[in-house]
């Protein structure tokens, strides 16, 4: 059983103060500059499943004031076939996140039964990538269109930097 005051903790300069878990959008957005820190709380190992991103603000935001908000309940779009799409940020499948996004982009966490088929409704004047969160890389054959003068080979993904994390030693 995960202890709900156990896991990764986000504070900011803003006053928030919360546990990072699986399912949940924390959006900080930097503006002119914010200071922030995330490390584990508690004395044993909890597992980590989280995606961290960082998005360029445009010119028009970029010295705007600091913000952080946290959505809970994000938008699920059903895409046949029992697999299901959460979007995060941005729009997809007819579904909206709440989160307030600068830049227009979308973040949708796919979920595959195995062996199903399905088609994802994407818009054709937007790039898509594709990040295997579970299993094997490449366990899941993705094509996308012919770079010229690249090759038939995939581009491969850079190297995971050569660290081993550790736990911090802080006050809850």
């Amino acid at each position: 059983m995960t202890r709900l005051d156990a896991g990764p903790r986000h504070r900011d300069v803003l006053g928030s103060d919360v546990i990072v878990r699986r399912g949940v959008l924390n959006l900080m957005t930097s503006g002119a500059g914010i200071a922030h820190s995330e490390y584990s709380v508690g004395d044993d190992a909890v597992p980590l499943d989280a995606l961290q991103l960082w998005v360029a603000l445009p010119e028009s935001r970029r010295d705007g004031a600091q913000a952080f908000e946290r959505h809970e309940d994000l938008p699920v779009v059903d895409l046949g076939g029992g697999a299901r799409a959460t979007v995060v940020v941005g729009a997809f499948g007819g579904a909206s996140s709440p989160a307030t996004m600068y830049t227009p982009i979308a973040g949708v966490e796919v979920n595959i039964p195995a062996e199903a088929s399905i088609t994802l409704p994407l818009e054709p004047a937007w790039e898509y990538a594709l990040v295997d969160a579970e299993g094997a890389p490449g366990a899941a054959p993705t094509r996308f269109g012919h770079v010229v003068g690249h090759g038939d080979e995939r581009a491969p993904a850079p190297p995971l930097p050569a660290v081993r994390l550790t736990r911090r030693r802080r006050r809850p």
